[in-house]
């Protein structure tokens, strides 16, 4: 029966440190909050307006045949680089 209660008393300590833990981090996160306050809603940073002859984001081109060869090629090549390569 010592064992149980010695057991029980360890399990009690350890929950009761999880639980002052988390308090203190809740708390520490509340007081952190009210200092540094609320982030701004707008983004920082503006989003291509595509104009000139390129856009600035690779996503906002549409993908046509060519460069879909084109881009084949290229990944064929790589590919066959690296497999040559001695130092690999």
């Amino acid at each position: 029966m010592s064992d149980l209660g010695s057991g029980l008393m360890l399990m009690a300590i350890g929950m009761g440190t999880v639980f002052l833990f988390l308090t203190l981090l809740i708390g520490a996160t509340e007081l952190l909050h009210k200092f540094a306050g609320q982030p701004d809603a707008t983004p920082t940073a503006t989003p291509p307006t595509g104009t000139g002859e390129r856009s600035q984001s690779p996503l906002a081109a549409v993908a046509t045949p060519s460069d879909d060869a084109t881009l084949t090629a290229v990944i064929t090549a790589a590919i066959t680089a690296y497999r040559n390569d001695p130092k690999r």
